[in-house]
């Protein structure tokens, strides 16, 4: 998320495997340029939730029904004092409900995680905490059930925190020097976040690298972090990601305008998009479908340009693209 032309040049990149230009399919794509898909979300039903940083509104859309239109879960009103959404996870041990990030990036402290229950006919939203005290709240993750929690990234302060979801009390579970800004007036550090195999998965926007470190249960640090893989192409940023049962990710790759691949052992390489394309205009964040019919399709959320335009002149509409693995 933001990585705003990020630009800063990273040394040695670890041995990549054979690039594949893998094929692109636009499940929709928003008509007006400006609009931004910031993060996604795949309920068990094979729908996707999508959240949008221009605005502060959900979508929800069908990419298993053709020529569908999204629709629209939530809006917050202007008086809000929101102005876009950002992370979104599924709440474990509550199938079909999820947190939402709302903040205003004009106002740092503004952020608040909001429940959205898709049980009901009509989804139920309602606050679960403000967290005052985070400057850009940005990725999020469940953590185990018994937890009860959820971490959040901050992109601002390079940190992230422990929310505890039935008492709306917060804190930092981790502060490592790997998810700081490398640049003083850099605008984003880490970035995405996901839990897999004991591991807390990070990007770092500003370093230009997929990262992870140890936890515990309860979110806290186990040990130290490692780089596990540079971005390949020219200064290009990670974002937000999604991560395979044999734990190789999928990065959305920014101002790449692509998604990289990303090997266990820490092999990287981009299977889709390019830098002077529009297929992936601005690639926010990726995550696997769901049904059988999908499960071997990862579905990329994109800014449509406004990150930095395609070819430095481009600006399209936001995007929700497919694209099917062969692996």
């Amino acid at each position: 998320m933001l990585s705003y032309l990020l630009l800063t040049a990273i040394g040695t990149v670890a041995a990549r495997p054979p690039t594949h230009e893998l094929a692109v399919r636009q499940v929709y794509d928003f008509p007006n340029p400006g609009s931004w898909l910031e993060n996604l979300a795949v309920r068990s039903n094979g729908n996707i939730l999508a959240t949008r940083l221009d605005v502060p509104q959900l979508y929800q859309f069908f990419p298993l029904v053709p020529n569908s239109e999204p629709t629209l879960i939530h809006a917050f009103p202007s008086t809000s004092g929101f102005t876009g959404l950002t992370g979104i996870t599924e709440l474990a041990g509550h199938p079909d409900v999820f947190a939402v990030i709302a903040s205003n990036f004009s106002e740092p402290g503004h952020g608040a995680v909001w429940r959205v229950d898709m049980r009901q006919p009509t989804p139920a939203v309602a606050k679960i905490a403000q967290i005052p005290q985070a400057a850009v709240p940005n990725g999020m993750a469940s953590l185990d059930a018994a937890e009860h929690a959820v971490l959040i990234s901050d992109s601002t302060l390079g940190n992230v925190w422990r929310l505890d979801l039935r008492s709306g009390a917060y804190t930092v579970a981790i502060d490592d020097p790997k998810m700081n800004k490398v640049r003083p007036n850099a605008t984003v550090s880490v970035n995405g976040i996901r839990i897999f195999g004991g591991y807390l998965y990070f990007t770092n926007s500003d370093a230009l690298f997929f990262a992870r470190i140890p936890i515990h249960a309860n979110g806290t640090a186990a040990g130290a972090s490692e780089i596990v893989a540079y971005s390949v192409g020219n200064g290009s940023t990670f974002d937000d990601f999604a991560i395979d049962d044999d734990g190789t990710a999928y990065v959305a790759t920014g101002n790449g305008n692509a998604v990289t691949r990303i090997t266990p052992d820490g092999r990287a390489a981009i299977i889709a998009g390019n830098l002077n394309s529009t297929e992936i205009a601005n690639p926010t964040s990726v995550q696997f479908g769901r049904t059988e019919q999908d499960r071997r399709t990862i579905y990329v959320t994109t800014a449509g340009g406004l990150e930095g335009p395609v070819n430095g002149t481009v600006i399209i509409g936001a995007q929700l693209a497919a694209i099917e693995l062969p692996w």
